[in-house]
Parts: C-alpha cells; sequence; structure tokens
C-alpha cells in the first residue's frame, strides 16, 4: 500500500479556496443557494476530444444539488459536475493532480484548462482527476490566472455568479481566500501575466503569495509581463509557454513528480508530450 499524493490544478477559480484548508469540503461554507446551470466555455478541438478519461463518474449520481439539469454528455464533453480520472501509464511518485478547470462559475474551460492539462501531466508519469466541484484538503496547490479575492480588485463577473450583485461585506470576506490562508494552507505554484484584464495579477495572485509567505507556507509565484487570460498552457506564447516547465522543476523539487522531468539551464521550447 502506499499514499497518494494529491494536489489542486485551478484557473481563474477561488470559491474552493473561501473555507479553511482544514476543512475545505462540499458543506464546510455556505454558498448561495442559486448556481446557474453551467456549459463549456471552449468547444473541444479534435486533438482534446482524442484525449479519453480512463474513467467518468458524477459527483452525484442521483443529481446535482443547485444545478436545473444534466447536459447528458459525458467525459471532457460535459458541463454537468463530474470526474474525469486519466491515469497515467507509470506513476512512480504516486502523485494525482486534479484539475479545476475554469469559466467564471458560469461555463467550464475543459479543453485548454481540462483535457489539455490531463495529457501534459500524464506525459510525465502523474495521474489526473478533472473535476468540476471542490474538494478536501490536498498535498499541494497549482494556481493559473486565479480569482482569489472578493473586494475591489476581483473579477466582477465571478463575484456576481458566486455571491450575487450586491453580497454584504462580511460574504465578501469570507469568500476572499487571501483572507483564509494558514499554516495549513498547503504549498502553492503560482502563474498569471502582467497585463491580464480579466484578472488583476497585483490584487489576485500577488495577494494570495503575500499571505503564503508571512504563514509560511512554501510558494512559487511567475508573472510573465505579456499574456491574455485563459491561456492554458499557452501553446501560442514562447514566453508564457515555459510555465509547465516551471511547474514541472517546483513540483520533482518538491517529489511529486519524477526528476527525469525536471530541467537545468536554458528552458526549452515546450511542446505536448
Amino acid at each position: 500500500m502506499y499514499k497518494l499524493k494529491l494536489t489542486l490544478v485551478m484557473a481563474g477559480m477561488a470559491g474552493v479556496l473561501a473555507a479553511p484548508a482544514q476543512a475545505q469540503t462540499a458543506s464546510s461554507t455556505a454558498a448561495p443557494a442559486s448556481v446557474p446551470a453551467r456549459h463549456l466555455c471552449d468547444p473541444l478541438s479534435s486533438a482534446q476530444m482524442r484525449v479519453k478519461p480512463t474513467r467518468s463518474a458524477p459527483l452525484w449520481p442521483a443529481g446535482t444539488p443547485g444545478i436545473p439539469g444534466e447536459d447528458g454528455l459525458s467525459g471532457a464533453q460535459s458541463a454537468t459536475p463530474h470526474i474525469d480520472l486519466y491515469v497515467a501509464a507509470d506513476n512512480p511518485t504516486h502523485t494525482v493532480v486534479v484539475v479545476f478547470p475554469g469559466g467564471g462559475y458560469t461555463c467550464l474551460s475543459q479543453g485548454i484548462e481540462g483535457a489539455d492539462m490531463a495529457e501534459w501531466w500524464n506525459g510525465r508519469g502523474v495521474s489526473v482527476a478533472v473535476v468540476t466541484g471542490v474538494s478536501s484538503r490536498p498535498d499541494f496547490l497549482v494556481l493559473g490566472y486565479p480569482v482569489i479575492t472578493m473586494k475591489d480588485g476581483t473579477h466582477a463577473h465571478s463575484r456576481n455568479n458566486l455571491l450575487g450583485a450586491a453580497p454584504p461585506a462580511a460574504l465578501i470576506d469570507q469568500y476572499s481566500a487571501e483572507n483564509r490562508v494558514n499554516g495549513n494552507t498547503p504549498p502553492t505554484f503560482i502563474f498569471s501575466t502582467g497585463d491580464d484584464a480579466t484578472v488583476p495579477i497585483v490584487e489576485n495572485g500577488v495577494e494570495f503569495y503575500k499571505a503564503l509567505v508571512r504563514a509560511g507556507v512554501p510558494a512559487e509565484l511567475h508573472i510573465y509581463e505579456h499574456g491574455h487570460h485563459g491561456l492554458g498552457l499557452a501553446q501560442e506564447s514562447p514566453e508564457v509557454s515555459t510555465w509547465p516547465q516551471m511547474l514541472a522543476n517546483w513540483t520533482a523539487m518538491h517529489g511529486w513528480m519524477g526528476p527525469t522531468y525536471a530541467t537545468r539551464g536554458p528552458i526549452p521550447a515546450t511542446s505536448k508530450p
């Protein structure tokens, strides 16, 4: 028997981080009662369609609480809360990465932030579960251009969908993840871009990083000069496309990925496995 190492990879999301790390469960923090139906933000490409999960299962087989209806689809094509498990052929570190695609609490970016991420991790000997829902405390976090705060500087569309048009100050504070960091928060890797006009890096990623450092939590932050929100693996951007290798180096340093995937010296051009 061996212990699986669990992490979260989140893109443009903050709600799951709002609860204290030791109590991050589906029922740990009261959320608004009305949850909008969600759909896919990005149509899956033919390449993404070829990345098939080993197994898929609904989060709530009897029906999703607060969701008006199921979409009848499966795998990465479905926006209904579910788990897609992608098992790596060889997983020497026994790590399972849990990916939460973003979408501003309206839609799900299951292509560039779901299937693409699963393929990247699998190619480096790490199994993946792409999930639409919340999770218990992981061993580490990977946050891509995340919505962290619900205060000024947040992504207004996300806050309105999550908390409503005029949430009380107490609810804003409760769901601002930078306020909930403590010594039990998992080690965290963050990347974003300086000119992200959708989710400002200073009020979100930087503030979360500062909170992590103050709490003594191991953390790494990468801010690229240019790049739009929702880049995913950033294959079209030579500069930003180095972030996955930075992540591989960080996870290998902590023992969550095999050392053969870390690099020394110049970062090679990023390519899909």
